[in-house]
C-alpha cells in the first residue's frame, strides 16, 4: 500500500454518514420475551427476588454460611447490573468519537492542511 493511501482510506472512511445517537433501536441478543429488559414480569421477578434475598440475608444471622452465600449472591448482582451499565456507556462513547471524527473529517477537506502531529493522532485513533 503506497504511504498515502492508508491516510486517503482513513478519510474516506470518516467522510461517510455518521451514527444517528438519538435512535433507541438496538439488535437484542436474544429475542425470547422471558429475555427481554423490557418485560415487566422479568423486572417484577427480579425485584422480588432482590427483596427475597435482601431479607434473607438480614436474617441469617444465625446461620453465618447462609448470610454469606446471600451477600454474595447479591454482590454478583450488583456487579452484573454495573457491567450492564459500563456497556452501555461505553457504546455511548464510542459513537461520540465517532461523530468527532466524522465532524474533522467534514471540516477538514484536504487532511494536509492539518499540523502532522494532529495528521497522526487522527490516524492512531483511527486504526
Amino acid at each position: 500500500m503506497p504511504p498515502g493511501s492508508h491516510r486517503q482510506a482513513v478519510w474516506a472512511r470518516l467522510r461517510r454518514k455518521p451514527p444517528d445517537l438519538t435512535s433507541t433501536t438496538s439488535t437484542p441478543i436474544h429475542t425470547h420475551p422471558a429475555n427481554s429488559a423490557r418485560n415487566p414480569l422479568r423486572s417484577n421477578a427480579k425485584a422480588a427476588a432482590l427483596i427475597g434475598l435482601s431479607a434473607l440475608k438480614e436474617s441469617a444471622d444465625a446461620f453465618p454460611p447462609l448470610k454469606s452465600a446471600v451477600a454474595g449472591v447479591l454482590c454478583m448482582v450488583d456487579l452484573a447490573d454495573a457491567a450492564k451499565a459500563n456497556k452501555k456507556e461505553s457504546r455511548r462513547l464510542a459513537l461520540r468519537a465517532e461523530n468527532i471524527l466524522y465532524a474533522i473529517a467534514d471540516a477538514v477537506q484536504d487532511p494536509h492542511y492539518l499540523e502532522p502531529d494532529l495528521q497522526r493522532r487522527i490516524l492512531r485513533f483511527t486504526s
